[in-house]
């Protein structure tokens, strides 16, 4: 008997049906914004790693890491809303085998817009911002995008600054009239983040704030959880189960945090609470009737040390084995457990599960798909 069978049978020994969960690996489909291969960096300056993308040569690095990883295939693409760049990055896209599923815009806080942008004072540069969205809405339409990603830095440094309540009612009214545009298979996606680049106070600052806001727009408006947008010790899981219980949850931008948002890679650091997130996602499909493909899971993080091409992989796998292992929990075990108030038998499914090396499941499925069983080596060899 070889070494995978043994640890075939001793998955099914434990209850786990394999080629549920061998499907399920299948159809994982990460979201990428194009800018993740190109420079990035810090507030003190812009990294160069020799593996960059360039403009010339973006799409073909995507193309590149998505045949080794097969789940790529989906970019978010930046704010240029200019007819003739939307359609060049439609063309460019196709034809590489890649989709723009995501719009997102930059509503910076560059000179002159140091006050915001939907909750600026100024109506003038509010009614700018709005018509920005409305041109991102065309360029969905062109792309055949479904997300409409936004992001914004407003908010106060100082108490007095600002009125919350103005600030709030403005940002509904100009959330509102791009929502108005939406085509009914769009959905807007709004992302909270406690602070930065304003301390005081940030107008979507966390995620009741962002709930409050989509339901006031209506049910094509979601809410985007960023792993890295909580303080210290926030229970995400916890958060996650709530947005999927209330039926807010657009999008999920992968992540790790260490001291606030760090835009680090997932997994690399905390693998256990990236464990713990998948595994709400993979009870809420048991029991919620909650399905992956309804949201965007989407890479957002900012690799400086490392080269892009070894670093998105690392992204993929610990995004992969996180899900895997999730995966290999035995929900129904689980469940009797928690029923019994079995706190010690209930933790230890868990950590059984975390616990199982998953990279023997992961090669196999790369083997079904076509793809090379050592992502690490393919992107060595480009």
């Amino acid at each position: 008997m070889s070494q995978m069978d043994y640890w075939l049978k001793d998955q099914q020994a434990r209850g786990v049906d394999i080629d549920a969960a061998k499907a399920k690996l299948k159809k994982l489909d990460i979201h990428v914004p194009l800018w993740l291969y190109r420079d990035t960096g810090t507030r003190f300056g812009r990294v160069h790693q020799e593996d960059s993308a360039t403009a010339d040569n973006i799409f073909e690095v995507a193309a590149a890491l998505h045949k080794i990883t097969g789940c790529l295939s989906s970019i978010v693409a930046g704010g240029a809303v200019a007819p003739e760049d939307v359609a060049r990055t439609k063309a460019r896209a196709e034809a590489n085998g890649l989709k723009v599923s995501t719009v997102h815009g930059s509503y910076t806080t560059s000179e002159g817009l140091y006050y915001g942008s939907l909750t600026n004072a100024t109506s003038a540069i509010r009614k700018e911002f709005t018509e920005y969205m409305l041109k991102q809405i065309e360029a969905m339409r062109v792309y055949g995008a479904k997300y409409l990603s936004i992001w914004l830095p407003d908010g106060t440094n100082f108490p007095g600054q600002g009125n919350f309540i103005d600030r709030k009612k403005w940002l509904i009214e100009c959330l509102q009239e791009a929502y108005d545009h939406l085509d009914p298979d769009m959905i807007m996606l709004l992302e909270y983040k406690f602070f930065e680049p304003a301390f005081y106070h940030t107008d979507i600052s966390d995620w009741g704030t962002a709930c409050a806001l989509c339901r006031r727009l209506g049910p094509q408006a979601k809410v985007i959880m960023d792993f890295g947008h909580h303080a210290q010790g926030t229970n995400v899981e916890h958060i996650l189960a709530n947005l999927i219980d209330e039926n807010m949850l657009g999008a999920l931008h992968v992540n790790a945090s260490k001291y606030g948002d760090d835009d680090l890679i997932a997994g690399a650091h905390q693998p256990y609470r990236l464990f713990l997130i998948f595994l709400e996602l993979v009870l809420a499909e048991r029991y919620s009737g909650f399905d992956m493909a309804d949201i965007a899971l989407t890479v957002d993080q900012c690799l400086t040390m490392e080269k892009k091409m070894p670093g998105t992989i690392m992204t993929v796998e610990n995004v992969q084995i996180a899900y895997a292992k999730a995966l290999l929990v035995n929900l129904d075990k689980l469940k009797e457990l928690q029923m019994k108030n079995d706190v010690v038998g209930a933790a230890m499914t868990l950590k059984d599960a975390f616990e199982c090396d998953v990279r023997p499941l992961l090669r196999m499925v790369r083997a079904e798909s076509g793809l090379p069983v050592d992502p690490f080596a393919a992107v060595a060899g480009l």
